[in-house]
C-alpha cells in the first residue's frame, strides 16, 4: 500500500509548500510515507495471517466428508496443527503432510486435497486483504483531494507587510 513511490505525488506536496517551509514539509512527506508503508504492511500482514488461520481448517472440513470415515479426522487435524504452529510451505509442499501409514491407494487423493483445500484458503484469505488496502488507499485519496486548495484560495495569500513599512512607502508630503 504505501510501498509505492510516485515521484509526482512528491512534486506535488513539495511545490505546494512555501519555500520557506521547504524542509518541514520534506520531513512532513517523508514521514507519511514511511508511516503508510509501515502501517500498511502491518494490517495487511495481521489481515492475511488471521485469515489463514482460520481458512484451511473451515475448508478442510469440508474437504473431508468426500475422504473415508477414517481419513476424514486425521487430515483435518492436519490443517488445525498447521493453522497452530504456523504454516510452513515452500515449492512443492501444501501445507500439511500425509500421515504415515496411510494406505498408498488414498495418497493421491489426499496429496490433491491437502493442495486444493491450501490453495484456495489462500485465494479466499487474499480477498479481504486486498478489500482492505483498496479501501485505505481510496480513504487517502479522499483525503487527499478534502485537503487540496486550489490557487489563489482564500488563506494562501502572502502576509500583508506590517503597518510601519506601508507607512515608510508612502511618498512625503502627500
Amino acid at each position: 500500500m504505501g510501498r509505492t513511490r510516485r515521484p509526482w505525488l512528491a512534486t506535488m506536496g513539495m511545490s505546494a509548500a512555501p519555500p520557506a517551509l521547504a524542509g518541514a514539509a520534506s520531513g512532513v512527506l517523508n514521514t507519511g510515507r514511511q508511516l503508510g508503508a509501515t502501517l500498511g504492511g502491518a494490517i495487511s500482514g495481521a489481515v492475511l495471517a488471521t485469515q489463514l488461520a482460520t481458512g484451511p481448517h473451515a475448508r478442510a472440513l469440508a474437504a473431508a466428508r468426500t475422504l473415508p470415515a477414517g481419513a476424514r479426522q486425521p487430515f483435518v487435524n492436519g490443517f488445525t496443527r498447521a493453522a497452530h504452529t504456523g504454516l510452513q510451505v515452500g515449492r512443492g509442499q501444501a501445507g500439511a503432510r500425509i500421515p504415515a501409514g496411510t494406505p498408498a491407494a488414498l495418497v493421491p487423493r489426499l496429496e490433491h486435497l491437502a493442495h486444493d483445500v491450501f490453495a484456495r484458503a489462500c485465494i479466499t484469505a487474499m480477498h479481504p486483504t486486498l478489500a482492505i488496502s483498496v479501501a485505505l488507499l481510496t480513504a487517502g485519496a479522499l483525503a487527499c483531494l478534502l485537503l487540496r486548495r486550489p490557487p489563489g484560495a482564500a488563506g494562501t495569500a502572502p502576509a500583508p507587510a506590517p503597518a510601519q513599512h506601508r507607512q515608510a512607502e508612502k511618498p512625503s508630503g502627500v
